[in-house]
């Protein structure tokens, strides 16, 4: 199915929801329909993550909200939050001295 939508400008902008899934790895699910509030990530995520991915922090087990986009950036497995990122700093050796 094309989707066609027109931004503020009048400008027509179109793409195929029917054969794009959603770019965050493991998911499968089919892009999510236009809106204007989500129009940048709408076209390349799903409805379930256009808001935010959750990740957990590998140290305190936290589960952190992060943009789609940034998302793509880390790595899931290997995410520490920046609290604890400073305290594994802070035990080594060179922070001491």
């Amino acid at each position: 199915m094309i989707q066609i939508y027109k931004d503020r400008y009048g400008n027509e902008h179109r793409f195929d929801t029917k054969n794009q899934v959603c770019a965050i790895p493991g998911c499968q699910c089919k892009v999510s329909a236009i809106t204007k509030k989500n129009f940048k990530y709408s076209k390349v995520f799903c409805e379930k993550h256009v808001n935010g991915v959750e990740i957990t922090c590998k140290e305190c087990k936290k589960i952190f909200i992060c943009k789609p986009t940034d998302y793509l950036s880390y790595d899931p497995n290997n995410f520490t939050c920046r609290k604890c990122n400073l305290t594994i700093l802070n035990k080594t050796d060179k922070m001491r001295k």
